[in-house]
């Protein structure tokens, strides 16, 4: 396999992920947490007042988190294509990571309902529409 493959692989997941967690600061910053809440709730290790928690943060929290996870990810994938132009499967394997990467999380905290299905499907339509825009050179 090319090590320049390679690298375009790994250089896209890390930059996506980079961008995601810098997005997802920014997102902070807009809708900032009550820390003393969360403490409490991160503390108690009653999973009931953590999901609480969670799903009373506002809406738009929720919908920039969802931009972060798609909009890091095209910038992942951006990354990897100049890195390595000559196959769409680094860009398809870098897709797969980071849709890994969001069902661990929702997974791993509470969400509301809505919420997985709008960003895998936002992260799976920014990824269709930056993939197929790429002529194999």
């Amino acid at each position: 396999m090319n090590r320049k493959y390679i690298i375009a692989v790994l250089v896209g997941v890390l930059s996506a992920a980079i961008l995601v967690f810098i997005l997802e600061l920014f997102s902070h910053s807009l809708y900032p947490v009550d820390v003393e809440e969360f403490t409490k709730a991160v503390n108690s290790k009653d999973r009931e007042l953590f999901r609480a928690f969670a799903l009373k943060q506002p809406l738009g929290s929720f919908i920039s988190i969802v931009l972060a996870h798609g909009v890091g990810l095209l910038g992942g994938l951006v990354i990897s294509r100049l890195i390595f132009r000559r196959s769409k499967l680094s860009l398809y394997i870098i897709t797969a990571i980071m849709l890994l990467a969001n069902t661990v999380n929702f997974l791993a905290m509470p969400h509301p309902t809505w919420f997985p299905f709008a960003d895998l499907a936002f992260t799976i339509i920014i990824a269709f529409m930056y993939i197929s825009s790429r002529k194999k050179p």
